[in-house]
């Protein structure tokens, strides 16, 4: 199955694909490629946050794992249409995706929560307490 999509938040894994034809240099067309979330990862000094646009997902569309040290996330975008149905045009996303982010400091895996609100997936990873920097006060002799 050929997918055709022109959307920001995703991109096919490795690059873009070849466009569909010179009048229309922004489609871009995928053979079953699997599509790679874009998304942003803030460090706070007690946590890691990180925040995916996932328009259009609910909550069983998503999978999340964590283990060793690694953050996985990955869901698929579902097409409303049958296969009988000719699509005209497309710019919504659809087919699987997954993303990694491995972590450099420790974190609490079992602390991890995720929410989703109005299309946008945030996560909190509280940093392990050997991650967290701390002030050493000097005493006099």
């Amino acid at each position: 199955m050929t997918y055709y999509f022109n959307y920001p938040m995703l991109r096919r894994r490795g690059g873009f694909a070849r466009p569909v034809d010179r009048t229309s240099a922004n489609w871009q067309q995928c053979d079953d490629a699997e599509l790679t979330l874009r998304l942003d990862a803030v460090e706070q000094e007690d946590a890691f946050k990180v925040i995916a646009s996932v328009p259009g997902l609910n909550i069983e569309d998503l999978d999340i794992e964590f283990a060793e040290d690694v953050l996985k996330i990955s869901g698929e975008f579902k097409s409303e249409f049958s296969e009988d149905e000719r699509l005209a045009l497309q710019e919504r996303p659809r087919g699987k995706f997954s993303r990694t982010i491995r972590f450099n400091k420790p974190v609490k895996g079992e602390e991890i929560s995720a929410s989703l609100k109005n299309g946008v997936l945030t996560l909190y990873i509280p940093k392990a307490e050997a991650a967290i920097p701390r002030k050493i006060t000097v005493k006099p002799e």
